[in-house]
């Protein structure tokens, strides 16, 4: 609605009296001065109620823009309260997020509360059927079988009914056959030193390797070490040349020391089966003591240490994983097992297990 100002009111109002008193006095002339009087009166009485009536309606009129003020005013101050409102609630906000980010900062500096925290609420939210379905949907499965714990050896896989090469970095392989190659065999009685058994298999295992291959059995012989102190352990004790009823021989320490001059050796003595293969897999031959002709043994103690009857060195250079056979050079003629043979794990064990001295070469 369109409002008019009370003073533009007040003007109309009073030409309309004007041409009213124009009206009336024209007419007042025509009726002669009788009445002059009575319609002045009239007329009189007639503008004091008009100014009121205009003036009640000015007065209502301002009365109502007064409201009309009221309600702008309260408006704005309704608007002006909301944006206050509205800012102290971002500032609420944002000292929440200040507070969550100290909270994120004490979870992370306290990682036992945070995980305490996290338990009470996995323990308090239990899972439902349709939540239980989805775990064991994402079960991983089991595992395959895994590499057992040895390293740097062969073992016999059950599972996969073979011989496995194991690495220090848990790999496992199939083994195949071994035979190391020997440039020559040496027939230790045709070179006149029956208990020269030591010196023959190790110069075979250095021949093997590719050393000393231009010197001879009798060359190599004279350079072998002998024991100052009786103990074999040091040195030759007794003669290689005869076979005289006393002890004659050279242990496993001295021989690995007397290799080492002309190649690499290590004294392995207590390795196993499953150890010497891997020797052999690596490309080491090893000299083994074992018995002669494989035949009965036993331990026997010396004052420099522990020893076996019958006892007698050959050079073990090979291994048949399919058929369990070690292959071997043994330096003392006949027999079922003289010169360059397959020897069953059982006969091999039997012998070699008593004392299980061993030296690789290569």
């Amino acid at each position: 609605m369109k409002h008019f100002h009370p003073l533009t009111l007040l003007c109309v109002c009073s030409v309309s009296l004007s041409l009213t008193l124009a009206s009336c006095a024209s007419a007042g002339s025509t009726s002669g001065s009788t009445g002059t009087g009575t319609l002045a009166a009239g007329t009189s009485a007639a503008v004091s109620s008009a100014a009121s009536k205009i003036t009640s309606e000015t007065a209502s009129e301002e009365t109502t823009l007064s409201e009309t003020a009221k309600e702008s005013s309260g408006q704005e101050e309704g608007t002006a309260e909301e944006s206050s409102a509205a800012a102290e609630a971002d500032t609420d906000l944002k000292a929440a997020g200040e507070t969550a980010g100290e909270s994120a900062q004490t979870s992370s500096a306290d990682p036992e509360t945070t995980a305490q925290s996290a338990s009470s609420a996995a323990e308090t939210a239990a899972p439902g059927p349709e939540t239980e379905t989805a775990t064991e949907a994402q079960t991983p499965a089991p595992e395959p079988e895994t590499v057992p714990a040895a390293y740097n050896t062969v073992l016999y896989n059950d599972a996969q009914g073979r011989y496995l090469v194991y690495g220090s970095d848990g790999s496992a392989s199939p083994l195949s056959t071994i035979v190391l190659p020997v440039s020559s065999y040496i027939d230790q009685v045709a070179e006149g030193a029956p208990m020269g058994c030591e010196a023959a298999a190790l110069l075979m295992g250095l021949w093997s390797k590719g050393y000393c291959t231009d010197m001879s059995y009798q060359e190599f012989l004279t350079t072998m070490p002998y024991a100052s102190d009786d103990n074999p352990n040091h040195g030759f004790v007794g003669t290689p040349y005869a076979n005289d009823g006393n002890f004659d021989g050279i242990n496993m320490p001295a021989v690995a020391s007397w290799g080492a001059r002309y190649a690499s050796t290590a004294d392995i003595t207590g390795a196993s089966e499953e150890d010497l293969i891997y020797q052999l897999y690596l490309g080491h031959p090893v000299v083994v003591w074992t018995s002669y002709k494989f035949g009965p043994t036993e331990p026997e103690n010396y004052w420099w240490g522990s020893y076996k009857t019958n006892a007698h060195v050959m050079l073990l250079c090979g291994f048949n994983p399919a058929t369990r056979e070690f292959y071997i050079a043994d330096p003392a003629p006949g027999g079922a097992y003289s010169g360059m043979v397959w020897v069953s794990w059982p006969t091999f064990a039997d012998s070699y297990d008593v004392m299980r001295g061993a030296v690789a070469v290569w």
